[in-house]
């Protein structure tokens, strides 16, 4: 899965994607084009907590991305995913972590295809 890195891929994910929160983080889904490949990013604020946090809650996210690594809807479109870290990721056990995250990522999924005129 390609990193998304730039501002822009950001802010338009936050505007145009569907948003689903959870209590650790939320996800920011949009699908694409079949042709562009799948990708994912993090976020962490300040109001996440410092450096050594903010570093930790990323860590944890981005091993849920490797984990369950989301590529594409059930009807084969690809999409961009951005989780964005919330302060309760830092002390969440990792198993409830990755629990929230399949359940919000389905529902998220289910969103954008019913959005889409899916199912």
């Amino acid at each position: 899965m390609t990193p998304l890195i730039h501002r822009a891929d950001f802010v338009r994910l936050a505007t145009q994607g569907t948003t689903v929160s959870g209590r650790g983080f939320l996800i920011q889904i949009l699908p694409v084009q079949a042709e562009t490949p799948p990708c994912v990013g993090f976020t962490a604020s300040k109001k996440v907590g410092n450096a050594v946090h903010r570093n930790f809650a990323k860590r944890r996210l981005r091993v849920l991305a490797r984990q369950v690594q989301p590529q594409t809807l059930e009807t084969g479109q690809a999409y961009h995913m951005v989780l964005v870290a919330k302060k309760a990721l830092l002390t969440l056990p990792f198993a409830d972590v990755q629990a929230q995250f399949r359940a919000l990522h389905d529902q998220a999924c289910r969103l954008v295809m019913a959005a889409s005129g899916g199912a």
